[in-house]
């Protein structure tokens, strides 16, 4: 009877154990990369950022800047009402794009991401981008090179 109760306590153990794991790098990049591009459809790139790698983040510091009022040389007192009305038809011109995560497969260290750019402005034709990442240091970073 002993020997009964001691196998039956080691099987709650062992599927106990097997509960308590951890989730798949799969799962665990997906939610990172569905974060990131969370964060860049609402512009907030100070949390996109802390889903990037430090290159990415150098390039969305660049975008960032690109965007703000002052754009590059931040000369934002000499911008005329007309450029700014043009640079807003600019703006409705290019549309607005939309992030979903399709897939991702991993390998190692490495993952891919497949993500579904829908434009605001032709939603019925929507591209599909992969887009790399990289663990480091445990988590998952998106990784976008300027290519």
């Amino acid at each position: 009877m002993k020997k009964l109760i001691i196998g039956l306590l080691l099987v709650v153990v062992l599927l106990m154990i097997g509960a308590c794991k951890t989730e798949s790098d799969e799962v665990a990049a997906t939610k990172v990369a569905k974060s990131f591009f969370e964060a860049l459809d609402n512009k907030d790139f100070k949390t996109a950022k802390t889903y990037a790698t430090a290159e990415t983040q150098k390039t969305l510091d660049f975008i960032e800047m690109m965007m703000s009022d002052g754009g590059l040389f931040g000369e934002e007192d000499t911008v005329n009402v007309e450029e700014s009305e043009e640079a807003e038809e600019a703006k409705e011109e290019e549309g607005v794009e939309t992030h979903e995560i399709l897939s991702v497969k991993v390998d190692g260290d490495k993952a891919v991401a497949s993500v579904k750019v829908t434009n605001s402005n032709d939603p019925d034709n929507p591209k599909t981008d992969e887009v790399q990442m990289l663990k480091e240091k445990g988590t998952w970073k998106v990784h976008m090179t300027k290519e």
